[in-house]
């Protein structure tokens, strides 16, 4: 104790300041057991019913012992818990992380632990030198590694779904879209989005418009919701052109993909395919600073630091996407929080 005083003393410092940040700088330990048992397929399996470890073990064809403390972990996250008989079952949480689930977040859980989290190494790089650790690794930028890699394009899709489902329901939700005929979900991927503003909107006819990796999981998705008479997926460039003559333009987590010189070529496409009267509605994260020590303000500065790394990229605030739609020709009608640090930018393009 009179150590731990001296040190207080000293530096100001206390244990629970010391424990805090050993957390921090441990916490990529929660992402690799995550990865861990989506691989072994634990998620799976509970989701299906409680399995004791021992049948667990057995049906993943891994060692009890082992097994047992990566269940540990999970209990320590809230993924799992034991119940009666001792037989583990999945959470709540633990539920979004099988496949099957409703809202599953699998798919970007391994989009994460694959690919993304392998080019946070270079962040020094990117803050040394301001660009991509993609960039400044030679390897392609943007989108262009899909193109050919339909395995590749397929996880990044469905990981795009998963981080989407929750806010289409709250934007769907909303009377935002209320009054328009015609949407065009710009760089929609497998159309979630889309899909949730019909399912709610029997008035709207959609079109999805992505870049042709994403036709087949746009049409099956289109198909399963039983909205193919309704919708549609068109393939394209957005920094080329967007379809024309809809009133009503989505833009959902695309521009903070990109540096201001390509957002602004990508409105400039929508404003060329828009009338005076259709609306422009920028679905994104906005934040206000100084940051507060808040969990949207840190899902915040992650993604910021994600787009960094990734694309050279990142976050912006209300102010820096106002500058952008004028630059582009557009005005700022209203911004409307939606859910967890997101929100939307409804702008109307200049006369």
């Amino acid at each position: 104790m009179t150590v731990n005083l001296a040190i207080q003393e000293e530096t100001g410092s206390t244990p629970a300041a010391a424990e805090r940040v050993a957390e921090l700088i441990t916490s990529s330990w929660i992402s690799h057991a995550i990865h861990a048992g989506i691989e072994l397929g634990v998620f799976d399996a509970l989701a299906e019913q409680p399995e004791s470890v021992g049948n667990l073990a057995r049906v993943l064809r891994c060692a009890p012992v082992t097994l047992q403390q990566l269940l540990h972990a999970f209990e320590s996250l809230q993924l799992c818990a034991l119940g009666e008989q001792d037989r583990y079952e999945a959470t709540a949480m633990g539920l979004m992380l099988a496949a099957r689930a409703e809202g599953s977040q699998q798919a970007w859980a391994l989009l994460w632990s694959r690919e993304l989290a392998a080019l946070w190494s270079g962040l020094p790089d990117s803050v040394r030198h301001g660009a991509s650790v993609r960039s400044l690794r030679g390897l392609a930028g943007g989108f262009e590694r899909l193109v050919d890699d339909p395995v590749r394009a397929d996880a990044f899709n469905r990981a795009m779904t998963a981080n989407t489902w929750w806010v289409a329901e709250v934007f769907a939700r909303s009377k935002m879209i209320h009054g328009h005929r015609h949407v065009v979900d710009v760089g929609g991927g497998h159309g979630v989005l889309l899909i949730a503003l019909l399912a709610r909107h029997r008035e709207l006819r959609g079109t999805v418009y992505d870049l042709p990796h994403a036709a087949v999981g746009a049409n099956a998705a289109l198909e399963a919701a039983t909205l193919a008479d309704r919708a549609e997926f068109v393939a394209g460039n957005f920094f080329e052109s967007v379809p024309m003559g809809a009133d009503a333009y989505l833009l959902k987590s695309v521009l903070h993909d990109w540096p201001d010189a390509e957002c602004i070529r990508i409105l400039a496409s929508c404003r060329a395919a828009m009338s005076t009267q259709a609306r422009l509605f920028v679905i994104e994260r906005l934040a206000t600073f100084p940051l507060a020590a808040t969990s949207s303000n840190r899902a915040w500065a992650r993604s910021d630091l994600n787009m960094l790394v990734a694309h050279g990229s990142c976050e912006r605030t209300e102010s820096m996407f106002g500058a952008l739609l004028k630059n582009s020709g557009f005005k700022i009608d209203k911004v409307r929080a939606l859910s967890m640090g997101l929100a939307c930018v409804e702008a109307h393009p200049l006369a």
